[in-house]
């Protein structure tokens, strides 16, 4: 079975970053705990046929890090990404 690439992979005609993206960013290194080196998030946008890439979003990704160890924690992004289960599970107790 052939495996599916990107037109990115092989040949990507234009790259753009919304502004509000970059000052995401930013904003996040700039608020990030004192003892953390670094920042993890995720972008988000689109790419068309034409190998183009618009990225449009982006949100910071919580984590821990110890000894050289980079721990995700998913489940402070739930309240972020599925908002209306939360409320749910918050009105049932």
């Amino acid at each position: 079975m052939k495996a599916w690439r990107s037109p990115a992979v092989t040949r990507m005609a234009l790259l753009q970053v919304s502004p509000t993206v970059v000052l995401a960013i930013l904003d996040h290194y700039v608020r990030r705990n004192e003892d953390q080196d670094r920042v993890i998030g995720t972008l988000l946008g689109v790419l068309n046929e034409a190998g183009e890439i618009e990225v449009r979003n982006s949100f910071p990704v919580p984590h821990n890090e110890k000894d050289g160890t980079v721990r995700l924690a998913p489940y402070a992004l739930c309240p972020r990404t599925f908002p209306c289960a939360v409320a749910d599970a918050v009105r049932r107790g």
